[in-house]
């Protein structure tokens, strides 16, 4: 069959006309349910490692200085959750996860701190531990030789060398002077003190909490502990 010149160049125009239209055609994005959406986020959110905090009252100061912004957080059975931890929860979108048991073998203990200290005092409330506010320095020695005999204690004062000296003239009492994490695993894991004294300035809140979790590893004095006697043996 014989196509005439007129035939030949319909048919192009109509080529062309075609081509064109679909170089016009917008191109369009997959579209995504949401319910995958909502599976890609909460993988996303089990990919990320939870925030444990191990506290039995749980307020805002404890949740920002965990860092719980945006995060999920794992809380100990029975904790507390404080208005202000709530609206923490609600105005940065925390995710609260499982619930933790208190872990076995472990032990708390009071912070007894003089003066003001609020990274010690939310580091105390994140790791279970009491809070007992004292005037001074030596209010702070009274304070733990009365709760010693009961309870691991840490002593945030202005003057930690003096009051870990005072302490230690009780038989009773193994007091460390703390400035810094360096030595402090083999410190508590040599000595097993049961009292801890810091100065009220000077430690981040995850210092404090990993000086309270080592003292919490500890009971009882270790098994190389001997006591000097008089005259000077030991």
């Amino acid at each position: 069959m014989t196509l005439s010149a007129a035939k030949i160049d319909e048919i192009v125009r109509n080529v062309l006309r075609e081509l064109e239209a679909r170089r016009a055609a917008p191109v369009t994005a997959p579209v995504v349910s949401a319910a995958v959406k909502s599976a890609e986020k909460s993988d996303s959110a089990e990919a990320s490692p939870a925030v444990v905090i191990r506290g039995r009252v749980i307020s805002e100061a404890v949740l920002a200085a965990s860092g719980a912004a945006g995060k999920t957080v794992s809380l100990m059975r029975g904790a507390i959750l404080t208005p202000s931890g709530r609206d923490y929860i609600r105005k940065y979108s925390v995710r609260l996860s499982s619930l933790l048991p208190q872990p076995e073998g472990s032990v708390s203990g009071l912070v007894l701190i003089a003066g003001k200290s609020p990274t010690a005092q939310s580091a105390a409330q994140a790791a279970g531990w009491k809070v007992a506010p004292v005037d001074e320095g030596f209010a702070a020695v009274t304070a733990a030789r009365a709760a010693v005999a009961a309870q691991r204690v840490i002593c945030v004062t202005e003057d930690p060398s003096i009051v870990a000296c005072l302490l230690n003239r009780d038989s009773a009492v193994r007091a460390a002077v703390v400035t810094g994490q360096k030595g402090l695993d083999k410190l508590i894991r040599t000595m097993h003190p049961n009292v801890v004294c810091l100065a009220s300035e000077g430690w981040s809140f995850n210092d404090l909490t990993r000086l309270l979790r080592l003292m919490s590893s500890v009971n009882g004095p270790a098994e190389s502990w001997k006591e000097i006697v008089p005259g000077g043996t030991r």
